[in-house]
């Protein structure tokens, strides 16, 4: 038997920097998706949540773990236990995405984004990316000497 989510782990090993936009709802595996992107812009109408709890199961994928990372364990339990979902503002407040605008504007801003890291160094670019993975997704003292 074959791991059908094993392309997702492909997804943050990467060495391009992924650059997400969210317009409308990311739920379940689709806040999955989103929160392995490493900048992720949203639409003023955008909603994020896993409402797995509403179905009978629990959040797959790595989704529980990913969003406690994102925006704390308080907000991450309440969201994950109620099935509540969090709109663009708040998940901006809370760091899940890094800026909302506009939804006709936002591929555009997307595209913008990439543009302007792609005109920059792609070895540097790689090893910044890299370094902030380690340092997000690491203890401290396995990053730090």
């Amino acid at each position: 038997m074959t791991n059908m989510l094993s392309w997702m782990d492909k997804l943050t090993t990467l060495k391009t920097p992924l650059i997400g936009a969210v317009n409308g709802y990311a739920l379940g595996g689709g806040s999955d998706v989103a929160m392995m992107c490493d900048i992720l812009i949203a639409g003023k109408n955008a909603k994020f949540g896993q409402p797995d709890v509403k179905l009978g199961t629990i959040p797959g994928m790595g989704g529980a773990q990913r969003m406690t990372r994102a925006i704390g364990k308080s907000r991450t339990m309440e969201m994950i236990l109620t099935g509540d979902m969090m709109g663009a503002d708040e998940a901006a407040s809370r760091g899940l995405v890094s800026r909302v605008v506009d939804p006709d504007q936002l591929i555009d801003e997307a595209v913008k984004i990439g543009v302007k890291i792609g005109t920059t160094s792609q070895p540097s670019i790689s090893m910044a990316r890299e370094c902030v993975n380690m340092a997000h997704d690491s203890p401290l003292s396995q990053v730090l000497p």
